[in-house]
């Protein structure tokens, strides 16, 4: 009544209110930060092992500014350079990303084991100003520097060294200046304007694509993790993902350091190694209290653990109630990434270690998209809701309807009935604005929408990812069928080592097809193969041909190359191809 009264008096007051809740309105873009200055205030804690050594944040800052010099001449202080850093996945990998930010370049993170045609093929796509290797890949890179007429900076061991612990710091041996966030790296602004990493996609279904991520990009993927993983200081992440991914950088290292976490790198993944760490045998020479508590794994390591879990740690019931409560108590979090797991994956981790496994959706041009929100109920084979910085929304068949869109806060249904499948598309703070040196249309929209090109459903609350169309989605007699759940079926066959379908023409019709690796003494069985497929499936989504297959394609990255597995063994069954 008394406001009423008071507008009906002073008109003008109404405009005042209306420009000062404007004001409030305009929030001013968050100052960008990037790691290697947030992290100084945590100096001398441990922050990382490799297979060389422990390292603390300002071990690691101080290594990468020395290095930024180096690469500051190399480019002759021109700013967002593509660098290439070409190491292991170890601390080298982390201070030359780091320096290369500092430097005020582009780092573009590549695994040495990549042919030397995929290096070339990078290193001419992005413009790459320098390379940074160290001495084991030296032989491999100057091949290929060579060809393309690029600078290649070998890193010696000093810089490492310097990071790396050889004594407990105390903060009376740490000179203040080393603390002075302006000693390192740009000016403030350039890093709320500037772009961070040139990611690049697996080449699956054609040559690399560079996705490229700014330094706000990093940031919103960093945030979008540590609320739904409730990652804290105490926390410490064996990661196992690589440093060449973008999930892998951002969730699995930056997400942590971002709070004061460590992380232990895996360099080459081992199954007997991995559960000495799991089971807090392999004793961390971390100076600080802190346990691994927290695993980041890809699918294909689950069933390499299984393996080796059955094979020499499945001694006794005492041994299994030890494993199965070690984990339990001292592990909160384990999470799969890159492809879906089989269920029979699923149910035995969850039967040997306690642990139900969380599946994650993460593409390059984005990070993690969804993920299982901890503490939440974790129904198999889906991803979860968005993370809180991602919308998304699905495409129905004719490429126009919007069908189901949504955001971490839920998901609503238009105009057509549960469950959903379709095209997704995202849109957010972590999405990659552009591919360098490419106009693909179509692929984001006049609005902000990127077309992903997989295909999802979503019901009661979740998603699920049923893969790439026109190359995990294919027709057969007439219906769309996902091979990579037929794949993730055919694994769960306890005699199958590895398996990819394929389509072909039967006919004049689409079907199915696989070429399955089998377990050493077991023998293929077709017959057998459709029965146990027939329990789960419709008959059209069966394989019609099963091909015993000694080889399966896959790219640099690990990815199926359904063409050429195709092509393959579509010749050795003598069928006909699906053009």
């Amino acid at each position: 009544m008394v406001w009423n009264s008071l507008l009906r008096t002073y008109p003008g007051l109404r405009i005042v209110i209306r420009r000062m809740a404007t004001t409030r309105m305009q929030v001013p873009d968050r100052q960008i930060e990037p790691i290697f200055k947030s992290c100084l205030k945590y100096k001398n804690d441990v922050c990382l092992r490799d297979s060389n050594g422990d390292y603390t944040f300002l071990g690691l800052a101080k290594s990468s500014k020395r290095l930024s010099v180096a690469i500051t001449r190399l480019t002759a202080m021109r700013l967002q350079e593509r660098v290439a850093v070409i190491c292991s996945n170890n601390a080298n990998l982390v201070i030359s990303q780091w320096a290369c930010w500092i430097s005020g370049q582009i780092a573009v993170p590549l695994n040495p084991n990549y042919p030397e045609a995929v290096l070339e093929y990078i290193f001419k796509n992005s413009s790459v100003a320098l390379a940074i290797t160290t001495l084991e890949h030296v032989d491999k890179l100057k091949n290929v520097t060579q060809r393309t007429k690029i600078e290649l900076l070998v890193l010696d061991t000093d810089i490492t060294n310097e990071a790396k612990i050889g004594l407990q710091v105390t903060d009376e041996m740490i000179n203040p200046d080393e603390l002075n966030k302006d000693l390192y790296g740009q000016d403030k602004d350039f890093y709320n304007k500037s772009d961070a990493l040139l990611m690049y996609t697996s080449g699956s279904m054609g040559k690399p694509k560079g996705a490229l991520l700014s330094f706000k990009n990093i940031d919103a993927q960093i945030n979008s993790v540590i609320s739904p993983w409730l990652i804290k200081s105490k926390d410490c992440i064996l990661n196992a993902r690589s440093l060449y991914t973008t999930e892998g950088i951002t969730a699995g290292l930056l997400a942590p350091f971002s709070v004061g976490g460590s992380v232990i790198l895996v360099e080459k993944f081992k199954a007997a190694e991995m559960w000495s760490e799991l089971l807090g045998i392999k004793k961390p020479s971390f100076q600080s209290s802190t346990n691994m508590n927290f695993f980041i794994g890809e699918s294909w390591m689950y069933r390499r653990l299984i393996d080796e879990y059955e094979t020499n740690l499945k001694k006794s019931g005492k041994m299994e109630e030890y494993i199965k409560t070690n984990c339990t108590q001292k592990i909160r979090l384990m999470i799969s990434m890159c492809a879906p797991i089989p269920r029979s994956i699923h149910e035995k981790w969850e039967a040997y270690t306690g642990h139900q496994l969380i599946e994650v959706y993460s593409i390059t041009e984005a990070g993690i998209v969804s993920t299982p929100t901890t503490g939440t109920a974790n129904v198999f084979g889906t991803v979860g809701l968005p993370v809180p910085s991602i919308r998304m929304k699905i495409i129905a068949e004719d490429g126009d309807t919007v069908i189901a869109e949504g955001d971490n806060s839920g998901t609503k249904i238009l105009g057509v009935t549960s469950p959903v499948a379709g095209t997704l598309l995202i849109k957010g703070d972590t999405l990659a604005r552009k591919y360098w040196g490419k106009t693909i249309d179509n692929l984001w929209t006049k609005d902000g929408w990127f077309r992903t090109g997989d295909i999802v459903s979503y019901n009661r609350g979740v998603y699920n990812i049923l893969g790439k169309d026109n190359c995990d989605i294919v027709k057969s007699k007439s219906y769309k069928v996902s091979l990579l759940q037929i794949e993730a079926a055919i694994l769960d066959i306890p005699s199958v080592q590895d398996v990819a379908a394929f389509h072909y023409l039967q006919d004049g019709n689409s079907t199915i097809a696989a070429a399955v690796i089998m377990k050493k003494g077991k023998t293929l069985d077709s017959n057998f193969m459709r029965s146990q497929l027939l329990l789960r499936f419709p008959d059209y989504a069966v394989p019609t041909i099963f091909v015993n297959a000694k080889n399966i394609p896959r790219n640099h990255k690990g990815s199926l190359v359904r063409p050429d597995i195709a092509s393959l063994y579509s010749q050795l069954a003598k069928l006909s191809l699906v053009q």
